[in-house]
């Protein structure tokens, strides 16, 4: 529970940002000060209709094209002195949003 309590402002953070004109080069400060240790690698706006190519994504080598305009906000996280994890975000245009979000349920069927 840790963990959790130190992502339910960067929760918040996204929250707020989907109700308002968002700042995306501004959440590469906020999100520093909402969670000690948080390092921000990219936080940027990708125009409409552009093709987006991942760098190095393995699981997703593809360009993704046609895209509408977003904001682009990744970060790392310190979990331990030898771990650590990567996220990325893709946060709409507030302009286009239709005010829907999708929450993806993970579970794992491995039994020890």
């Amino acid at each position: 529970m840790h963990t959790l309590s130190k992502w339910l402002p960067v929760s918040a953070l996204l929250y707020a940002a989907s109700a308002k004109p968002l700042d995306c080069a501004g959440l590469l400060d906020s999100s520093k000060t909402l969670i000690k240790g948080l390092n921000p690698f990219v936080s940027e706006i990708h125009p409409a209709n552009v093709t987006f190519v991942p760098v190095g994504n393995v699981a997703y080598p593809n360009p993704v094209p046609d895209l509408p305009e977003f904001c682009r906000f990744g970060a790392e996280y310190n979990t331990s002195t030898t771990s650590k994890f990567r996220f990325e975000v893709w946060l709409p245009n507030s302009g286009s949003w239709n005010g829907k979000s999708h929450k993806l349920k993970l579970t794992s069927k491995t039994k020890h």
